[in-house]
């Protein structure tokens, strides 16, 4: 039986039998699996690949064995039991030494260079990217620093209806925007991303059949180091979406009518049985608009300050209309009925399904600040922002318009009210808004 020395640093020479059982071994074995040349003998060669190289090292065996032999080359992990760690061999399968009795098989392992190492990280990296772009369910195309076609994934064909022949070596432009109002508007995107920008944006582009649709497009320079290579750009139909979310904003359009109409009707109704609230609504809406506008509130903050405002006294259609009208000045009794309005305006609203909290505004919008206010006596910040604010439009525009028992009074003589008790029964942003607003002419009572 041969004997093999350690000739060459991190090569192992193996001899197995045609079972691949060790029958001999380098003495540099011990540096790839922590055993000796003796210890090894008598082992499967097997046992000390990694579990899923064992397919392609069993394949070697037995290419080795068959009528063309030899040599076969392959890279597989094999296992130290004693580092419990694993290492990346070159393994060639020299095939059977017919020379030899009895008859066995001569297997060499080296480790891989670092430089071969980085070359298959390097191709599994390629192998990545190619899945992300050609298996890749988005529409993705590539284009050099000229925005020239340079390869396209199927999914983008599909979308825009070209074969890949087509446009390959064609201007990007050319192929998703030709002859459309939009060419303009793509060949700027391109020289922006050409100049290192990415974009992510949503706009329209072209088929090849002439149709236009809406696509949510992302555009990302390709870059190494400082050297522009290309751009890498996704698109996405979104044309369904967009369809969806235009229905659904009409939708949204006829419900917010629909409020507004529900909420037009209880106005009147009220302002039927009592003369003077003809219009005061209405006007307190505006002013606390106007606030509410300075003070920057949001969109659907102002829409639902407006709506409450438009119906803020409907509770007082449940009073007789001659304590409503009375030109003097009210009983005891006749004040306590009239302040139960804020609770039967809450109480004819809270059934109804509106996107803001109309009802709960209603219900606050003569409580004060300082706790001193009705029907629950709340404070602070217990009470809705913007039940605050209509609150301060409310004593304005009832003290500058006429009332069954006194004639209007100045402007000036509102704004004193509410400045006199800033902090403490009125909230002193909003007092200071509404002052702004009126002082300076950017808001008047129209009527």
């Amino acid at each position: 039986m041969p004997t093999f020395d350690e000739n060459m640093f991190k090569i192992a020479i193996i001899i197995t039998d045609e079972l691949g059982k060790v029958t001999s071994a380098s003495s540099n074995i011990v540096y790839f699996i922590g055993l000796s040349p003796k210890e090894l003998i008598g082992r499967s060669i097997c046992e000390f690949v990694d579990e899923k190289d064992l397919p392609t090292a069993k394949e070697c065996l037995l290419k080795c064995l068959s009528k063309d032999g030899g040599p076969v080359t392959t890279a597989y992990q094999i296992l130290n039991p004693q580092k419990k760690s694993k290492n990346l061999v070159l393994a060639t399968y020299h095939g059977l030494l017919k020379d030899v009795n009895p008859k066995g098989i001569a297997i060499s392992w080296s480790v891989i260079a670092e430089d071969m190492k980085a070359r298959q990280e390097l191709e599994r990296e390629r192998t990545r990217l190619q899945y992300l772009f050609y298996d890749n369910p988005e529409a993705i195309v590539l284009a050099d620093k000229n925005d020239f076609i340079v390869e396209v994934n199927d999914p983008f064909c599909r979308l825009f209806g070209y074969d890949k022949e087509e446009v390959r070596g064609k201007h990007i432009d050319e192929i998703v925007a030709k002859d459309s109002p939009y060419f303009e508007e793509a060949s700027h995107l391109s020289s922006l991303v050409t100049s290192g920008k990415a974009l992510d944006l949503e706009s329209v582009r072209k088929k090849k059949d002439g149709t236009l649709f809406e696509v949510a497009i992302t555009a990302i320079p390709v870059k190494l180091g400082d050297e522009f290579f290309g751009i890498y750009t996704i698109y996405r139909d979104i044309s369904e979406r967009k369809r969806a979310a235009r229905k659904l904003k009409e939708y949204v359009g006829y419900l917010e009518r629909a409020w507004i109409q529900t909420i037009s009707a209880l106005g009147s109704a009220l302002e039927q049985r009592d003369p003077y609230t003809a219009g005061h609504q209405r006007r307190v809406a505006e002013l606390a608009k106007a606030i509410a506008l300075k003070l920057q509130l949001t969109e659907d903050d102002v829409k639902a300050l407006y709506m409450a405002s438009l119906v803020h006294d409907i509770g007082k259609i449940r009073i007789p209309a001659e304590i409503l009208t009375k030109p003097s000045k009210l009983t005891f009794e006749e004040y306590e009925l009239v302040k139960t309005h804020p609770r039967v305006g809450f109480e004819i609203l809270k059934s109804i399904e509106f996107p803001w909290p109309i009802a709960e505004i209603v219900y606050q919008h003569h409580e004060k600040v300082d706790g001193s206010g009705y029907p629950r006596g709340l404070r602070g910040s217990e009470i809705h922002p913007l039940a605050l604010i209509l609150t301060v439009a409310d004593v304005v525009e009832a003290m500058v318009s006429d009332r069954p028992y006194r004639k209007a009074l100045p402007v000036v003589t509102a704004l004193a009210e509410i400045e006199a008790f800033k902090g403490m029964h009125y909230d002193s942003w909003v007092v200071e808004a509404c002052s702004s607003l009126l002082k300076s002419g950017e808001f008047s009572f129209k009527d």
